[in-house]
């Protein structure tokens, strides 16, 4: 099976870039799209600094290329290594999840922006914005397949209010891996017996120093 998930990390020129996306539908279209994208990240990251900029070349070549239905929303995550700032830039993925560990509350922000590939220009319709980050904070992204996982017996979906939840539970006590997988099973948990409709992708980060 293919599916149309996407997620990666790197780092050049002292800048670690940080992404998540979902590309509509499933099957080898979606996964075609999937690398088409990874592809042209990874070049036009060798071009330019800034997430923004390289998010609105990758729309432009998007957009050429793929059918009129056929999108893929992503949020990408910029740390700067020097002045230790985070920020981000939407396209129409799923919110970003801080939870504050002075307050012991979970937020839940919108990425914003449009997919890519659904219009040809979108420098207008973007934005590079900065996350505000202290030490002991984490990060989560995830895909709609997460939050769209479907109870068996009630039919409910799991939910966003369900993630921040468990994000609130796990995060006081464990590292970043053991809130993934404390999550990634209360999830399998929740959606036992019912047929995975959609990829699943989680990534938790930790802001240590």
């Amino acid at each position: 099976e293919l599916g149309g998930d996407i997620y990666n990390f790197f780092t050049l020129r002292d800048r670690t870039f940080i992404y998540i996306g979902d590309v509509t539908g499933h099957g080898v279209a979606a996964g075609l799209i999937m690398t088409m994208v990874n592809s042209l990240i990874a070049v036009f990251a060798d071009l330019h600094d800034s997430p923004y900029e390289i998010l609105v070349n990758v729309n432009r070549y998007i957009k050429r290329h793929v059918k009129k239905a056929m999108f893929m929303t992503l949020v990408m995550l910029c740390w700067d290594n020097k002045t230790q700032k985070m920020s981000y830039v939407g396209c129409g993925h799923e919110h970003i999840l801080v939870y504050r560990a002075a307050t012991g509350v979970c937020e839940a922000i919108v990425a914003g922006g449009v997919a890519l590939g659904m219009v040809p220009d979108n420098s207008k319709v973007i934005k590079e914005l900065p996350l505000d980050l202290a030490v002991g904070d984490l990060v989560v992204l995830y895909s709609d397949g997460l939050t769209e996982a479907r109870n068996d017996a009630t039919g409910e979906l799991f939910g966003l209010e369900r993630l921040k939840e468990l994000v609130v539970e796990y995060a006081p006590e464990d590292e970043p891996e053991g809130v993934h997988y404390k999550i990634a099973t209360r999830v399998s948990e929740y959606c036992a017996g019912h047929d995975q409709g959609d990829d699943m992708t989680l990534i938790v980060m930790k802001i240590k120093n």
